[in-house]
């Protein structure tokens, strides 16, 4: 894979439930619900991996747990997606 972050990725066995995916405009896709693993996470992005096609563009909210003193809330936004080897 080509490395387009700016900050170093760490590696991490994270997982994160997606109920909602918005876009600007008030555009909802409800119902989506989808656990993904997080497979590394760095400063200004996160990797995962997810069995639905996540369109591009698209919003979530995350609440990510590291342990039980460090988590932390955001918005994440779609930037790009490829192909996982195992066809997801």
């Amino acid at each position: 894979m080509i490395e387009k972050r700016r900050t170093k990725r760490l590696p991490v066995d994270i997982k994160l439930t997606i109920e909602n995916l918005y876009k600007q405009g008030n555009i909802v896709l409800e119902k989506i619900i989808d656990d993904v693993e997080i497979l590394d996470i760095s400063k200004s992005g996160i990797g995962f991996t997810s069995r639905n096609d996540m369109p591009i563009g698209y919003y979530f909210n995350a609440k990510i747990v590291l342990d039980s003193e460090k988590k932390f809330f955001g918005v994440l936004k779609i930037l790009r997606k490829a192909e996982h080897e195992n066809g997801y």
